[in-house]
């Protein structure tokens, strides 16, 4: 099992991700979800499990930087870690990554550089910053294609594939297909608000291997430390 790193969530998905699975985090837009993925990669390169990052939304350097804002170096993990650059070629930039996708507004070239890296690390968890950015990129269709393949290539190689995906107004059956078709688990990501309350949370939508439960958590994103578990002190409900 590969573990998620956030709290609680390994204990509802009975201990984590099998190998050959995926998941995805399906967050809401305007809450903090872009670090769960982070989270969840940071968490098992110290557990030592090499891992892969598809950048997609900047470049390796910014990358970096993110990750040490939360409080996570990556220098100390080069041997076991390699960001899968698929944003340099987008702005004419070169880049000094192993795997580098030569053109990111082609889904091929994608399916080639990715695969290859799979390929070469048997065993890992891939983890795709944004597959919302990719989509916009490449097609709603064309990318939901190419995720049918990387979900064979992570069965075939006993890999682990998490992606975080932003739900901007993509057609209903996009959104069907990611929430029920494509991925083996879908953690929902949302905000909560309120006159006077005002919270996100995640919780599961869908499992395959294990019994769901229903349970939702709240959390907080601290920098450092990243996504925490929070539980109100105090509760207070209102007449309008």
């Amino acid at each position: 099992m590969i573990e998620t790193g956030i709290p609680k969530l390994d204990e509802y998905l009975g201990g984590g991700v099998p190998r050959g699975k995926s998941l995805v985090y399906y967050i809401h837009p305007g809450v903090e979800g872009d670090v769960f993925g982070m989270q969840t990669l940071y968490h098992n390169l110290e557990k030592g499990t090499r891992c892969l990052y598809i950048a997609s939304t900047a470049a390796p350097d910014i990358v970096n930087e993110r990750f040490k804002e939360l409080g996570w170096s990556l220098d100390s993990f080069k041997d076991k870690f390699e960001i899968i650059d698929a944003y340099s070629a987008l702005i004419g930039l070169n880049s000094k990554q192993k795997y580098v996708v030569d053109d990111p507004e082609d889904i091929g070239s994608f399916d080639k550089t990715v695969t290859e890296a799979i390929k070469n690390n048997p065993e890992c968890l891939l983890v795709c910053e944004s597959l919302s950015n990719i989509m916009d990129l490449c097609g709603e269709d064309d990318t939901l294609e190419w995720l049918k393949d990387c979900n064979k290539h992570l069965m075939l190689y006993d890999a682990v594939g998490i992606a975080n995906f932003t739900v901007w107004p993509y057609s209903e059956e996009t959104l069907r297909k990611i929430k029920e078709d494509i991925f083996n688990a879908v953690i929902k990501v949302g905000g909560i608000a309120e006159r006077i309350i005002f919270g996100q949370y995640y919780g599961i939508s869908k499992v395959d291997w294990t019994k769901p439960r229903e349970s939702t958590m709240l959390f907080r994103v601290q920098k450092p430390g990243g996504v925490k578990a929070y539980i109100p002190k105090v509760l207070v409900t209102v007449p309008y």
